[in-house]
């Protein structure tokens, strides 16, 4: 049924109505005839108001305003045309709206005037009608390329005979070291060859290392073998020297997460000398914020030792802020005693 509005100075006949449905994308024409209105400048009605008429696309109440006599300046006149949202919720709902006159005559009384105009809504696919995406699989494909050996161009031994096949891109793409390895204008002969040696790793850091590098992942950190804190020590060396950010940060997660009396003051010198801010000082919080019995422990330890002599400055800071911690505990104390209420 058509609708029918009236305003002061116009009636608005009737509108026809076509909507083609365009996966996220909808669209209206409507034709509004006007009366009572005649486009010559000089018979302008400047008291004829604004005239509305509703709509329903794609679920939401639409309401489209035609200005017959709007002014830019004080000369230019132009038609005005609003379309203003009615619905209480518009999330993920965009719309345009076109108009053009395309009917009309100098004689309001001979002829109505036609207005068309396009709504076009865009609203966001629904989840359950969009088509799932895998989850990302590239580091997959990656590890198998790293397990199959297929197409590797150099391959790393160890001392203990152990070896490991890789991929000079693969390698260079993710570390800047092996980038001006095997790539760099200062690169040697002896990088291009095919085995390269690496005698001051472990075959299980570099295997782990290497792992990383393919599929961004270090499954030997999350496992519970007693040796992990080892391997997590060894391997943020190994990260900090080939240029491996993020898994020099996912070690000094793990050494955070695991500090113990028994390996917190070779993790500090270790985060010393490679520059760990963040790990050395949750070694200091946890040596000097423990028992007098727990600090007497970490300073018998072998650790501590090679601290003293590796990073004696360290140690300075080690006993500082212990001290502290020492006169604050004492400070509570004294502070409990005295507001303590007499018996």
């Amino acid at each position: 049924m058509p609708s029918r509005l009236t305003s002061p100075a116009g009636t608005i006949a009737g509108m026809n109505h076509s909507c083609t449905q365009l996966r996220e994308v909808a669209t209206s024409v409507l034709h509004i005839k006007v009366y009572g209105f005649c486009i010559t400048k000089a018979n302008i009605n400047h008291d004829m108001g604004c005239i509305r008429s509703r709509c329903t696309l794609e679920g939401h109440d639409w309401e489209i305003r035609f200005h017959p006599a709007l002014y830019v300046g004080r000369v230019n006149y132009c038609p005005g045309l609003d379309l203003v949202f009615l619905s209480e919720s518009r999330a993920g709902v965009t719309a345009i709206l076109c108009g053009k006159i395309i009917a009309g005559h100098s004689d309001p009384e001979i002829k109505p005037l036609m207005v068309e105009c396009s709504i076009t809504v865009f609203r966001e696919r629904r989840p359950e009608e969009a088509i799932p995406v895998p989850a990302p699989d590239l580091h997959r494909h990656l590890g198998e390329l790293f397990r199959r050996e297929a197409g590797a161009d150099v391959t790393f031994a160890v001392s203990s005979g152990e070896s490991f096949a890789a991929h000079k891109g693969v390698l260079a793409v993710r570390s800047p070291v092996f980038m001006a390895k095997f790539f760099g204008q200062m690169r040697e002969k002896k990088d291009d060859a095919q085995v390269v040696e690496i005698l001051d790793m472990d075959a299980a850091v570099l295997k782990a290392m290497l792992g990383f590098i393919y599929t961004d992942e270090v499954p030997e950190l999350e496992e519970k073998a007693e040796d992990e804190m080892t391997l997590a020590q060894h391997l943020l060396v190994a990260a900090d020297r080939y240029g491996l950010d993020r898994l020099k940060v996912m070690c000094e997660r793990r050494l955070a997460l695991g500090l113990e009396v028994g390996m917190v003051a070779s993790t500090l010198a270790l985060a010393e000398r490679h520059n760990c801010p963040r790990l050395k000082a949750k070694c200091i919080e946890f040596i000097a914020g423990g028992s007098l019995e727990n600090l007497e422990a970490v300073l018998g330890t072998e650790g501590c030792k090679d601290l003293v002599a590796s990073s004696p400055s360290v140690l300075a800071e080690l006993l500082k802020a212990a001290h502290g911690k020492k006169r604050s505990r004492s400070s509570d104390m004294m502070q409990t005693s005295c507001t303590r209420p007499l018996q």
